[in-house]
């Protein structure tokens, strides 16, 4: 398995990423009904000519107030220069959308317009009526951009703010863009925690970084980022530091190169275009400059280089998660077009794939936005006349990851092969939420990606599905195939701990004992599939800024160290296995991803076995190790020569397999494919759309020793196409119908060399699912619905309810308190009495 080895000692992979030592958090405004004015100031640490100022909703649905907008350079107190902002009273153009934006995250519902009844000064003010306020406050939340400063001068943000009832509001002034380094606001605890680090013992840490870019004739300037790495090495000198390095090009860049930022289906944005030759060529020497001056200055004490990219610079397309569809600008037309002709060298080739005999390299176009979202084959895309669909998202991906590929290998150059290189990557199981589909978000090349030679290290947060207390925590990727590639997977724990705001983000736990289990939690899924870690407090307003959290976390570094030696990968009683290719066929929604790829999570992870997670392709390439059961989660497009490799894995030791919703419907070149030589069951497509509703057969062994609620799940919208096994075939037993009919919905057939169960819906209770895992022969810790997390010689429990659990430990096998190894080590069936969100660990002796 992977480690990180510094001077051939293996340290383990447990960092802190935290806010710049020098930086600064929002400020907090306390606002009521009567109008206020709210200022702060700040010394610019460097030129930066794309600033903004914000105003926050940070919690509530009360409506709010703006007026008198100012922000101007001092100099000893007084004013020296003019008010830099546009329309900062709202007496001109409307707003917003003149000088001001307006910003409503997905999940958060509010309103703003001009308004004439008591405005702080002349005829109006911008009014903001909240009516869901999402979970963090830049959910909503007011900007204007464009702003320029220069360094060592002052600047100051007034402004005047009045709520219909008592709120909380943040301003700050930030680089609009990755990295968003806060300017103004007030000041942040990043120190703090360092100081804390340092004293639990943790010295490997990460934390943002602007690129300096050089303008030509220029030299550039990294004086900002020199004082912060001297800052950060006085308070550790044994520091190890990760730099994460953000390639967005400034905004004088992008003054120059106007048709090179990202165009969406409303129009320009301010992100670079990862299609645009002239920024991948000045990005890379920005990069390689900064790389060799910072190994120079500081290489003695830098660990790796986390290379970033696009929105949050995570190599997701800006914004992706949002309504609006990306990628129609000059630049990716024209990358489209050269990636067409790699790939078809001929026109001829390129008509006969596309079916139009128009078709030319020289004149393919981008597809419109409703073309996007167009799904002739109803829930599919129909390959036969939506080829050119499915090549624009295959090229979707290539874009992104191209880039990621070029810097990293110039960074791996610049460093000679001696130092890391991380990048964020592989979220295939969280994009399938953005309510576009996976295949706008770029990550759906994870199988090219983590064979990258110059890529060590891979990482995403923690999913911010089900990653509540009480919740599984689970990870975004597939994180098995991951490590097996020899890349060391690392986990961003972001948890909003008890010393977060009470709106400061999902997953908030409200208690330092909830904080405490949540980090156990999290920290049992990293050492259950031997990858690392990282905590954080992204606005470094101290979530992590207690010794007793630290105390903490020092313990779980010694038990990770504990079981240092354990380096064989983990051979899971269940695998879970997702296709990349298959959501380049659906249309641009969510219909189907977002309850198999995302929330399916939910169940697999309270079915109470072991489970790892894999590609598709690895499956094909025989690197999955044997398991008892199979998810295939959304193997829709499976070739022939797939379908005989998929077989060799798993149709010869009695495995079983579990097909979800339309496994093997289509072939990659085009045509239909095998559904039912490649499930063994004799699926049919129904003639009507159907909802994918099911009830299980009373009495079927998918059916027994759970809860009645169970016994229903899966969607009630009419989906086409849907499929039935055929009830009359010889083994075939039909254990679940769709609701309110007798058409079958669910069916096993079970033969000597494998078993096949088809789920024709796109989830399954967690009950069902636990029926047929027991069934393949896994062993099942668990019974109730809690969280389980195991390893091979490590598991865990994380309570989603309160009581009594009853762990199963196997025959022979001895389970110890691992974190608290006075008590005595226990055996048979354990009984554990917990409260809601408590985690209980324990480490496996025996065979």
């Amino acid at each position: 398995m992977p480690q990180i080895v510094v001077n051939g000692k293996v340290e383990a992979p447990l960092l802190f990423f935290h806010g710049r030592v020098s930086g600064v958090a929002p400020l907090t405004a306390d606002v009521g009904p009567e109008w206020r004015e709210y200022e702060f100031s700040f010394s610019a640490p460097v030129t930066d000519d794309n600033v903004a100022v914000h105003v926050r909703n940070a919690g509530g649905n009360e409506a709010w107030w703006v007026d008198d907008a100012r922000f101007f350079e001092v100099k000893g107190g007084a004013p020296a220069g003019p008010n830099l902002l546009g329309n900062p009273d709202f007496e001109g153009e409307p707003e917003p959308g003149h000088r001001w934006t307006f910003l409503v995250a997905a999940g958060a519902k509010a309103s703003c317009s001009i308004d004439t009844v008591r405005p702080a000064s002349g005829k109006a003010s911008l009014k903001v009526a909240v009516e869901m306020p999402g979970t963090e406050a830049w959910h909503v939340h007011l900007y204007q951009s464009g702003l320029r400063i220069e360094q060592g001068k002052t600047y100051v943000f007034k402004v005047k703010l009045r709520s219909e009832r008592p709120k909380t509001l943040e301003l700050l002034a930030a680089h609009q863009g990755p990295p968003w380094v806060l300017y103004g606001g007030q000041s942040n605890r990043a120190v703090e925690q360092i100081e804390l680090s340092r004293d639990a013992g943790f010295h490997l840490r990460t934390f943002d970084m602007t690129v300096p870019w050089p303008r030509k004739g220029v030299p550039p300037d990294y004086s900002s980022g020199d004082e912060e790495l001297r800052v950060h090495l006085a308070l550790d000198d044994k520091a190890l530091l990760v730099p994460r390095i953000h390639t967005d090009a400034p905004r004088w860049w992008k003054a120059q190169h106007p048709d090179h930022v990202m165009r969406y289906e409303d129009g320009p944005h301010e992100m670079v275009s990862v299609a645009s030759n002239e920024w991948r060529r000045d990005a890379e020497e920005a990069v390689r400059l900064f790389v060799r001056h910072l190994e120079k200055e500081f290489g003695d004490h830098i660990l790796g280089y986390h290379v970033c990219g696009q929105g949050s610079g995570e190599w997701v397309y800006d914004e992706a998660w949002a309504s609006l569809l990306p990628n129609f600008e000059t630049p990716f037309r024209d990358g489209f077009r050269s990636w067409l002709k790699e790939t078809y060298r001929t026109r001829e080739a390129l008509r006969k794939a596309w079916r139009d005999p128009q078709a030319d390299f020289t004149s393919a176009e981008v597809p419109s936005a409703g073309a996007r979202r167009e799904g002739r084959d109803g829930t599919f895309r129909d390959p036969q006349t939506q080829r050119a669909l499915i090549d624009f998202f295959e090229y979707s991906q290539v874009a992104i990851v191209e880039p990621l590929e070029r810097f990293s290998r110039a960074v791996k150059e610049e460093v000679h092969g001696q130092k890391l290189v991380f990048a964020f990557y592989a979220y295939l199981f969280d994009v399938g939420e953005f309510v576009n589909g996976p295949q706008v978000s770029g990550h759906l090349l994870t199988d090219r990606v983590a064979r990258c030679p110059w890529i060590d290290v891979l990482c995403s947060p923690i999913s911010y599905f089900d990653r509540e207390a009480g919740g599984s925590g689970p990870f975004m990727a597939p994180v098995d195939s991951i490590q097996r590639r020899g890349k060391l997977w690392i986990v961003e724990d972001d948890t909003r701990t008890h010393l977060s705001a009470v709106n400061e983000g999902p997953g908030r736990v409200g208690t330092p004992q909830a904080t405490r289990w949540v980090h156990e939690r999290n920290f049992a899924q990293v050492l259950a599939h031997r990858c690392g870690l990282w905590w954080m407090d992204l606005p470094a307003r101290g979530w992590l800024a207690s010794k007793e959290i630290w105390d903490t976390l020092a313990r779980l570094r010694e038990a990770w160290r504990s079981r240092m030696n354990v380096t064989r990968p983990l051979r899971p009683d269940v695998a879970v296995i997702i296709d990349e290719q298959s959501s380049r066929y659906l249309p641009c929604d969510n219909a189907l991803t977002k309850p198999l790829l995302s929330r399916l999570r939910y169940q697999i992870n309270r079915a109470g076995a072991s489970a790892g997670y894999y590609l598709l392709s690895d499956l094909c390439d025989g690197a999955v190790p044997p398991a008892k059961v199979y998810l295939f989660l959304n193997a829709f497009v499976v070739s022939p020569a797939q379908r005989q490799a998929i077989h060799r894995a798993i149709r010869n030791k009695g495995q079983w397999a579990v097909w979800f919703y339309a496994p093997g419907y289509l072939d990659p070149g085009g045509g239909r494919g095998d559904m039912s030589a490649l499930t063994g069951l004799a699926l049919r497509r129904l003639a009507k759309p159907q909802p994918l509703a099911v009830t299980m057969v009373r009495g079927a062994f998918t059916a027994n020793g759970w809860r009645g609620e169970q016994f229903s799940f899966g969607d009630s919208t009419p989906r086409t196409p849907a499929f039935t096994p055929g009830q009359d075939a010889e083994g075939t037993e039909v254990v679940g119908h769709y609701a309110g009919t007798r058409t079958p919905a669910m069916a096993c057939v079970r033969r000597p060399e494998w078993s096949s169960v088809f789920v024709g819906s796109t989830t399954i209770s967690t009950g069902a699912l636990r029926a047929i895992v027991r069934a393949a022969g896994a062993h099942v810790w668990l019974e109730g619905d809690d969280v389980l997390i195991a390893g091979e010689d490590f598991v865990a429990v994380h309570a989603s309810t309160a009581g009594r659990k009853e762990l199963v430990v196997p025959a022979g096998v001895a389970a110890h308190h691992l974190l608290t190894e006075s008590a005595r080590p226990q055996s048979g069936r354990v009984t554990l009495t917990m409260r809601r969100g408590e985690t209980r660990l324990f480490r496996l002796t025996g065979p």
